[in-house]
């Protein structure tokens, strides 16, 4: 989700800890295994060390990939979900969103 996330955005540790509804520590983690295999570069920004896009190819394979993944995935996800099921569905996911605005 980081890697999708950082495509077209940048952020800090915190905002993507919100993002992803993990604390900023397990975000530390990942963020910087993600950079020590040169999937993603910091900026020179001292104040806010936001992450900017990939470093190199490798970072933009693995997206290429992924988001043919999450494609497929979202087509067949509800496929075969009644109508009740879809609008339960829906509420969660709009109550998920308005919790993280919070």
């Amino acid at each position: 989700m980081i890697l999708v996330y950082l495509t077209d955005n940048e952020a800090t540790k915190v905002e993507l800890s919100n993002i992803i509804l993990k604390d900023k520590a397990c975000v530390t983690g990942m963020v910087e295994i993600l950079r020590k295999n040169g999937y993603l570069q910091r900026r020179n920004n001292k104040k806010t060390l936001p992450l900017q896009n990939f470093t190199h190819k490798k970072g933009h394979n693995t997206i290429a990939k992924l988001k043919q993944i999450i494609t497929s995935n979202k087509a067949t996800a509800i496929l075969n979900m009644e109508l009740k099921d879809l609008i339960k569905l829906q509420e969660t996911v709009n109550q998920i969103i308005e919790n993280r605005t919070k």
